[in-house]
């Protein structure tokens, strides 16, 4: 079951709900029943390159000299 993103149209409540089908949830704060779907980016996992020794907020270190950035390694 995805998990989508909100908005109410009647309070301007920004809300997440998990959804199964064609189902549309009532607005949490005002009991609103068609809340508009946002537009919203999937998350996805974020792996490190071959080579990429440790991770720090999407920077990592290269054994060999170089860092990671984004899931490339330059250096090697």
């Amino acid at each position: 079951m995805p998990i989508y993103e909100y908005k109410c149209e009647n309070c301007n409540t920004e809300f997440e709900e998990l959804v199964r089908g064609a189902e549309i949830p009532k607005c949490p704060k005002c009991g609103f029943a068609s809340p508009q779907r946002k537009l919203s980016v999937p998350a996805t996992p974020h792996s490190a390159s071959k080579g990429c020794a440790v991770r720090d907020a999407g920077l990592c270190s290269h054994p060999h000299g170089g860092a990671c950035c984004g899931g490339h390694c330059s250096g090697h």
